[in-house]
């Protein structure tokens, strides 16, 4: 059994903590938060004792695990602090504000002997497996180019106030849906990234609520992706272009292909849903089991690989 502690307790650590309750292996047995308030819900729902303060919640309990989902800025000292007590880390993405607060706390924990792992999340999505065993099998040729668009208002209507604060949230659209596309062109590729051209639009806090670019990775595949938060239509599609077909993917809706008499036929459809199993269940699930085979899925290197990545792009925009 492992002792889990949740650090923040916002819209990301219900989806974990929904999860983790449906994992025999785990116990949520300590969560934290500033809001004393919403705190004190979470603990209630989870049966687990409640903390203002990780320092407090580390020092008090036999922790074995610590979920981190706090903004970016606030993810380095956190893991290192947790680091130093000896407890196991899981931060979510993106990782760090920037590539030396990723590379300090890889080395925190190399230091203390605990295992660091990140949330990137595509390499659980049921759509993005079946892919890349599709391209893989060769039926429909080599993979020439992938291509994302993503739509919607970005910041949301709900969403917190720190998300367009770059000093706290590490950048916008870019920084949190960027780091999504990324993830998912290295885990369906296996390629990593050689080049980049980016531009952006900023929103009117500063920070940037729309971001156009291209990869070119180091197998030769070029990718393009439009990441429009100034729209009101909810659009999340990406198509990947074979020498002899086509993959069409909707995140955790469908994935359908075609050959070359391009007509579709539908793969898999609303997959979560049908088995139940939420990318953030199975992610936890390594996680969880990782904790006794020490092999992290998506450690520290692979959260800094991402944000040196992310930085590069902000170079190309000219905004960094």
């Amino acid at each position: 059994m492992v002792n889990v502690g949740i650090i923040g307790c916002g819209k990301v650590a219900t989806a974990h903590i929904n999860a983790l309750l449906k994992i025999p292996e785990a116990k949520i047995s300590a969560v934290c938060d500033v809001d004393e308030e919403r705190c004190r819900k979470f603990a209630e729902k989870t049966c687990a004792n409640a903390y203002t303060s990780y320092e407090e919640m580390t020092d008090k309990e036999n922790l074995g695990l610590v979920i981190i989902c706090l903004p970016p800025a606030f993810h380095g000292a956190c893991v290192r602090y947790c680091a130093e007590k000896k407890i196991n880390v899981f931060v979510e993405k993106p990782m760090g504000i920037d590539v030396s607060d990723c590379r300090s706390m890889i080395e925190v924990c190399e230091q203390n002997g605990v295992m660091l792992w990140v949330g990137h999340m595509q390499c659980y999505s049921e759509e993005n497996v079946i892919a890349k065993e599709i391209i893989a099998s060769g039926k429909y040729g080599d993979l020439i180019s992938i291509n994302e668009v993503r739509t919607c208002r970005y910041p949301g209507p709900v969403s917190p106030k720190w998300l367009m604060n770059k000093a706290v949230s590490g950048g916008g659209i870019l920084y949190n849906f960027g780091a999504h596309t990324l993830d998912m062109v290295k885990y369906i590729t296996g390629s990593k990234v050689v080049s980049v051209q980016c531009g952006v639009s900023l929103h009117e806090e500063g920070t940037e609520n729309a971001a156009s670019g291209m990869l070119k990775l180091e197998n030769g595949v070029s990718v393009t992706f439009n990441l429009m938060g100034n729209c009101d239509v909810n659009r999340y599609e990406i198509t990947l272009y074979l020498s002899k077909g086509e993959i069409r993917i909707i995140p955790r809706q469908s994935i359908s292909v075609c050959g070359a008499n391009g007509v579709f036929e539908t793969i898999s459809e609303a997959s979560e849903e049908a088995t139940g199993k939420s990318w953030q269940y199975l992610q936890l699930c390594d996680v969880i089991e990782a904790t006794e085979n020490k092999e992290a899925k998506v450690g520290g290197a692979y959260g800094l690989g991402i944000i040196q990545d992310l930085e590069m792009l902000y170079k190309s925009a000219g905004i960094m």
